[in-house]
């Protein structure tokens, strides 16, 4: 994909000044990022907080990031070899691109040549599944035929693809991602220092509760989701304006508190208005774990089997859906 201007300026500054292979880090960008949409999201998820993080070598940890997210999303994706097929048929520079998620050059493409000679493409393809952390040269840059390496450390890099699957799940709970537990859930002590805080009165505090506590739940990653879609809900569309800027809350919909033990994880998450937000809370709403399509208590509702509304790299952990579809059904 090409980036504009402002986008290339916007990577190019986060690294440090005297880093000569900023614009090589680019190009590797470029080719694992394929729409407006997924820059945001990239930006949002992955490079905002890295750039934030209190470390020591800045750049190491974006170079870290760039090669996280690639592989993420080359596990995420798992491309079929009929697919890669037909754009390696089409295009090969494209299509080995597109399975790797790297730049290919020309060069690269003739080593392959000498390294396939007899054997299939197929074999490449196999050996990039069991190590979707290696790039295109270090798999074809190997002693030996492709097969004869694929045969010899079948069992080794498959153990690897589990060990690096595992590394990227603890990556998210460190940095991004919060399974729920007794620690993590709000307390006593979080409302009275969000009041005291806040300076709010301690009368009518049942009447606030439920209030203050979607403000305490209004945790990081509920924020990156919220400012990916721009405030929009997800549901009706609303970005609800106020003097002092757009307003919108990350619903749980497997809820996250000690009875319902829902994860805060953007899996579990949908960004809503206050209004939709409240007939979520109250099972007016929910979604169909199949379909994807918005369910209404009143099936005149004009929502009713209305699409949700998704933006490229938020999905929903199925499970977060069959639970909170279950307590939905129970309702009738």
């Amino acid at each position: 994909m090409q980036f504009s201007v402002e986008q290339l300026n916007f990577f190019q500054d986060s690294f440090n000044i005297d880093y000569k292979y900023a614009n090589q880090q680019i190009n590797y960008l470029k080719a694992i990022i394929e729409s407006d949409d997924e820059i945001e999201y990239f930006k949002i998820f992955y490079w905002l907080p890295a750039r934030e993080r209190d470390v020591h070598n800045k750049t190491f940890e974006l170079i870290h990031t760039i090669s996280n997210y690639r592989i993420h999303k080359i596990i995420e994706r798992d491309m079929s070899y009929t697919d890669f097929f037909k754009l390696y048929n089409k295009n090969r520079l494209e299509g080995l691109s597109k399975l790797f998620l790297e730049p290919i050059s020309e060069p690269l493409l003739k080593l392959l040549d000498e390294k396939l000679d007899s054997e299939s493409i197929y074999v490449l393809f196999k050996l990039h599944k069991l190590q979707p952390s290696r790039k295109f040269f270090q798999l074809i840059n190997q002693y030996g035929t492709l097969q004869e390496k694929y045969e010899r450390d079948f069992k080794l890099y498959n153990k690897n693809k589990l060990l690096k699957q595992e590394e990227l799940s603890l990556y998210d709970k460190k940095y991004n991602e919060v399974v729920y537990s007794l620690e993590n859930d709000v307390n006593e002590e979080d409302f009275e220092i969000f009041i005291s805080n806040n300076n709010l009165p301690h009368n009518n505090l049942k009447m606030k509760k439920t209030y203050i506590e979607r403000m305490i739940r209004n945790t990081s990653e509920a924020q990156k989701l919220k400012r990916y879609y721009k405030d929009e809900c997800q549901i009706c569309g609303k970005c609800l304006q106020t003097p002092n800027g757009s307003i919108a809350e990350a619903h749980h919909i497997q809820p996250y508190n000690r009875f319902h033990k829902g994860d805060d994880v953007k899996g579990n998450m949908i960004v809503l208005c206050p209004n939709c937000h409240t007939q979520f809370d109250h099972l007016y709403y929910a979604i169909n774990p199949d379909s994807l399509l918005v369910h209404c208590y009143n099936s005149e509702d004009r929502y009713h089997l209305a699409p949700i509304r998704l933006k490229q790299g938020h999905r929903f952990n199925k499970k977060y859906l069959q639970y909170a579809w279950k307590l939905f059904e129970n309702k009738f």
